[in-house]
């Protein structure tokens, strides 16, 4: 089996949620370590607005890669699988 084109929006979907969920992880517990160090807006805008923007950053370079791979895929012939069941 070979994989020879990724949808481009659904593979940015996908890697916007997973960069959200990255966010989500890494941002808020620094959010609220600033806030505990007294940078009370600061933590407030790393604890909101840094999912969204690491969800902006996984959908645009998601799509960028699945365009860069369909792209290669034409002259390499895509990635093989070797799938048991």
């Amino acid at each position: 089996m070979t994989i020879k084109k990724i949808n481009s929006g659904s593979f940015a979907k996908l890697s916007g949620v997973l960069f959200i969920l990255l966010g989500i992880i890494v941002c808020i517990p620094a959010g609220l370590y600033f806030i505990i160090t007294g940078n009370f807006l600061e933590g407030i805008m790393i604890a909101v607005f840094g999912p969204a923007v690491l969800g902006l950053d996984g959908l645009i370079s998601g799509f960028v890669f699945a365009l860069c791979f369909n792209i290669a895929s034409r002259f390499a012939g895509g990635i093989k699988l070797e799938i048991e069941q």
